[in-house]
């Protein structure tokens, strides 16, 4: 196997006392609707692993293949289907719900058995003496909607995870489009499902594109050489979109970054994390009137890294709203704890180039 040598940056640093214990390197994209790629850090063209920052995209399928009609599929539903969701009451009776609709139960979904994927939850679920289950597991929503698409077009249901399934041949041909890449690698992603490694600045184009709904010139193209309708494709991105507005909870979950953010910008945000330090966000910044995409990358795959990089970008564009909760706010301005729950330290986002959105564009 040939190596390829990763450029990445150090991007955030921890300190412990007044030295630097550790350093997490990472790279990201900051796209802009008119400009593309506006502001950059480390290598953007690597591929990148997209991981559950996918998960919209792959539910287009949902909806492109007349299952979200033919379920009576509610936005709930659908939001939980682009979900990495915490296991919450609300989050396995909404699953529950969906499979029902569908004709099926937890036996046919090939996730994983698990626990929440919140620490607290876990604890909880642990306490009580609770069973790992398919359902707990936070890619059972994703899951779901593909089964969906499945049963409506008559798909076998085996192995419907197999990148030669006929149900994610036609996912990879709408991740193709939306993340205007042809070249897509595929890898096997935690829960089974194929998962897409594409250039980080796709992954920030992405975002763009579902916070807009709009395709550019390129992306066309390969939707018309994929004989897919223009059309039909923004529509379904609409729908998606609004499902996750309106239904932030289910994204994440009680403390969740993702559905944290998605109700601070009240409407004009879509943040989505992805396992291994994948973060992605579409946002239309209203002071500036300008839609924008970012994608980052940790390398080592800390979320905690991952998380304080995305707040600490947001703040730096001077695009983060100043009424915030509290909890926001430990991310922004991280501390290193010792055992005891005692500040020990701090991380230190290591770009001092960056500087407002104002000024770049």
């Amino acid at each position: 196997m040939k190596e390829k040598k990763s450029n990445f940056k150090d991007l955030v640093a921890i300190t412990r006392g007044e030295i630097v214990e550790n350093i997490h390197f990472g790279s990201y994209c900051i796209f802009e609707k008119t400009k593309g790629t506006i502001y950059s850090y480390g290598d953007i063209n690597n591929l990148i692993f997209t991981r559950s920052t996918a998960k919209p995209f792959q539910a287009l399928a949902v909806i492109l293949s007349g299952a979200y009609k033919k379920y009576d599929m509610s936005p709930k539903e659908l939001a939980l289907i682009c979900s990495s969701h915490f296991a919450e009451k609300q989050h396995i009776e909404t699953v529950i719900s969906l499979m029902d609709k569908i004709g099926l139960s937890e036996k046919d979904l090939l996730t994983p058995f698990s626990y929440s994927r919140s620490n607290k939850i876990k604890e909880k679920q642990l306490i009580l003496g609770e069973k790992q289950s398919k359902l707990n597991s936070d890619c059972s929503g994703k899951h779901a909607g593909m089964l969906s698409v499945c049963k409506k077009k008559g798909y076998p249901i085996e192995n419907y995870v197999d990148l030669n399934h006929p149900l994610q041949q036609e996912i990879l041909k709408i991740v193709s489009i939306i993340y205007s890449y042809e070249d897509i690698k595929t890898g096997i992603d935690g829960c089974s499902a194929p998962v897409f490694a594409v250039p980080l600045e796709s992954m920030a184009k992405s975002y763009l594109t579902l916070i807009t709904c709009k395709l550019d010139n390129k992306q066309k193209e390969i939707a018309k050489k994929f004989n897919y309708s223009i059309e039909e494709i923004e529509d379904a991105l609409k729908i998606v979109k609004n499902s996750i507005l309106q239904n932030p909870q289910m994204i994440a979950g009680t403390e969740g970054l993702c559905t944290l953010l998605i109700s601070l910008y009240g409407g004009s945000c879509i943040a989505k994390v992805g396992a291994a330090g994948v973060y992605c966000l579409g946002l239309n910044d209203f002071n500036t009137k300008k839609d924008l995409g970012i994608a980052l990358k940790i390398s080592d795959g800390s979320i905690d890294a991952a998380e304080f990089a995305l707040m600490s970008i947001l703040y730096k564009l001077n695009i983060l709203p100043s009424t915030r909760s509290n909890y926001i706010d430990t991310i922004l301005f991280k501390k290193n704890f010792n055992e005891h729950g005692n500040p020990v330290g701090e991380y230190i986002f290591l770009d001092s180039n960056l500087s407002p959105l104002s000024n770049l564009i």
